[in-house]
């Protein structure tokens, strides 16, 4: 599962900040961005749509990624809550 390397993913492209992924069951998980620089409404549905294509291109169906936590909107992280069926 590509998710598992969030962390490493993440470091990649961003200076500040951590990710991570916990699997919840056979095909859901939980995606958190940590202390993240800067965030906006915006770039957390562009990251939606990344996490979605993500999973159809490992050949997941029946996705669903659903933001549970925004800094933008008065959260403490970017939580996203992923599910799937293959």
């Amino acid at each position: 599962m590509i998710f598992k390397k969030a962390g490493i993913i993440y470091k990649l492209y961003y200076n500040t900040g951590s990710h991570e992924y916990k699997q919840t069951g056979p095909q859901s998980g939980i995606m958190t961005t940590f202390d993240s620089e800067t965030y906006s409404a915006p770039d957390c549905l562009t990251v939606i749509g990344w996490h979605k294509e993500a999973l159809k291109l490992c050949g997941a169906i029946k996705v669903s990624v659903i933001e549970a936590e925004c800094p933008a909107k008065g959260g403490k992280c970017c939580r996203y809550r992923l599910q799937w069926a293959i």
